[in-house]
């Protein structure tokens, strides 16, 4: 009988994440994320090229821009955090990804999004966010672009509501770049994959050149090229599968019934 070896060690788990809605404590984290993120993403790079120089300034306004989406009516932010690992109590829940979407739409389904932001306490605050991020350009100059940026193509542009009467949006996904490789930005995408299948709905994107190969794999095609700055970037459409006979038939009998509630969704 071989003499059982004291030193021999447990193998190391793969950390796990889950997927969650934003909170308002979120915030300077999502922040920090997204600043981080974006310093080498080549889209960011080619608007704000000395954003490294004044990362603080770079960082209040995504920090701005987090909390306006937050309030604006439409806009589903999610995070992704670290789970924990098995019994472990004391697991102190990290924020190492960030996806933020935007439900267009007049259907049903879209205006359960819409209204979750809508409201007199909403829209105060979402005013006020508006009003600040306004003082701050004016007051506060942004160093990280050389000169004024050339406009860029409007939402409208690169998806007609001629075309896309309802589309989920994304907006922004970024990782922790220390936390990349890990499959989180799949598990980000797959958020707003999920609420497209449920909603039988496409999903739309602007991809950047890191971006791309993720969006490739998953089933995002094409749609067309459109350019920002001097740069190329590629406009990017997924399309939910086909529904079953028997699922066209099912929501017909809920119609029929009645039933105007027929999605369910996660918190």
């Amino acid at each position: 009988m071989e003499p059982q070896n004291s030193d021999r060690r447990e193998p190391r788990r793969r950390p796990t994440y889950t997927i969650r809605r934003i909170k308002p404590s979120d915030f300077s984290e999502v922040a920090a994320i997204l600043a981080k993120s974006m310093k080498d993403d080549d889209l960011y790079t080619a608007v704000f090229p000395r954003r490294e120089e004044h990362y603080d300034i770079s960082l209040d306004g995504f920090l701005r821009l987090t909390k306006e989406r937050y309030w604006t009516p439409g806009c589903v932010m999610y995070v992704a955090v670290t789970a924990p690992d098995g019994d472990n109590c004391s697991h102190i829940e990290k924020i190492v990804g960030h996806a933020s979407w935007k439900r267009t739409g007049t259907s049903p389904a879209a205006q359960i999004w819409t209204s979750e932001n809508e409201g007199g306490w909403n829209g105060l605050q979402l005013s006020l966010c508006r009003t600040q991020d306004s003082l701050a350009r004016y007051f506060q100059p942004n160093k990280t672009i050389v000169e004024k940026p050339p406009p860029s193509p409007q939402f409208d542009d690169n998806f007609p509501s001629s075309i896309f009467p309802e589309l989920w949006y994304l907006a922004t996904l970024a990782v922790d770049p220390e936390y990349r490789g890990q499959g989180i930005d799949k598990l980000l995408a797959q958020r707003g994959i999920h609420h497209a299948v449920e909603e039988n709905v496409p999903l739309g994107l602007e991809s950047s050149a890191r971006g791309r190969k993720l969006y490739d794999k998953m089933g995002f095609k094409l749609f067309k090229t459109t350019v920002i700055g001097e740069m190329a970037v590629p406009v990017m459409v997924w399309e939910p599968p086909r529904p079953s006979v028997e699922t066209e038939k099912a929501r017909e009998w809920q119609g029929m019934n009645g039933t105007t509630q027929i999605y369910t969704r996660y918190p």
